[in-house]
């Protein structure tokens, strides 16, 4: 699946590069579903382009974790019996 959003980081640390590791969290609303979103990674000051935005491909050692809530959620999920 694919997703396009914009995250808020703060710069959690100024490593002694200079390099910036970040971290931020959203939380999307998709047809009852809400979406929690979560990113960290490490970017260089030269990367930020000039209305502060950058490409999810440009963050070092990048994470990113997509968890849902909801029926669509539920659904998905595995049943006692295929977890054992």
């Amino acid at each position: 699946s694919r997703i396009d959003a914009s995250i808020a980081v703060r710069v959690r640390q100024v490593l002694p590069n200079g390099d910036l590791f970040v971290e931020g969290t959203k939380i999307l609303m998709v047809n009852d579903e809400e979406l929690h979103i979560y990113l960290s990674g490490v970017i260089r000051p030269q990367d930020i382009a000039e209305d502060d935005t950058i490409s999810s491909s440009r963050i070092a050692d990048a994470e990113i974790e997509i968890t849902g809530r909801g029926d669509l959620t539920d659904a998905q999920r595995r049943g006692w019996l295929a977890e054992i």
